[in-house]
């Protein structure tokens, strides 16, 4: 778990994640590996536990988030004999579409890209890292093809609720379903390590 907007201080304005890392040093693991990830699935599989993994991450450079998410989903399959990865990769916006497509081959079943803000200004000023480095017309376009991909209902986009009007929210949502997706709301709780 990791972002590499912290590195430039293009942070999300609202996000702790690396901030969190440096405080809790050694107390959680913040990579697992996929091979562990496979096991576990397989060994909660086997106690008879209905499982939904999310994979997720901060903002990583995106060869090396899409590398690391299907190597995670083909350990899953490899692990529990399953077609599919049962849960969501959860990641930024590629801008190479193909690594859209790698994560479906690899046997994610679902994708979350999570834009964040809704509204073009505000998403710039809130989420400066994801506008300069990618872009929101990138998000849009990644979010598009995504739900192309993984089917209707199989892609979403999260949002942090409480930092727009809720009318932005209502017209991300009309937007994404009109496009296949759908909109989580996340609420937003003050961390502390966030601008």
């Amino acid at each position: 778990v990791f972002c590499t907007n912290w590195k430039t201080g293009d942070q999300c304005r609202y996000c702790n994640i690396n901030a969190a890392q440096q405080v809790r040093k050694g107390e959680v693991a913040t990579r697992k590996k996929p091979e562990q990830i496979g096991e576990v699935a397989a060994a909660a599989i086997e106690e008879g536990i209905n499982i939904h993994l999310l994979l997720s991450g901060g903002t990583l450079p995106e060869k090396k988030a899409a590398d690391i998410f299907a190597e995670c989903c083909e350990s899953i399959r490899e692990h529990t004999g399953l077609e599919k990865a049962p849960g969501c990769v959860n990641m930024a916006a590629p801008v190479d579409l193909s690594e859209i497509d790698r994560l479906y081959q690899a046997g994610a079943l679902s994708v979350g890209i999570d834009l964040e803000v809704w509204n073009p200004h505000m998403f710039k000023a809130i989420c400066p890292g994801k506008s300069k480095f990618i872009g929101r017309e990138n998000w849009l376009r990644a979010l598009e093809y995504a739900a192309e991909v993984f089917g209707q209902a199989y892609c979403f986009s999260a949002f942090v609720l409480g930092l727009e009007e809720k009318d932005n929210y209502y017209e991300a949502a009309d937007y994404l379903a009109d496009k296949g997706g759908f909109t989580a709301l996340i609420p937003w709780i003050p961390l502390k390590g966030s601008k």
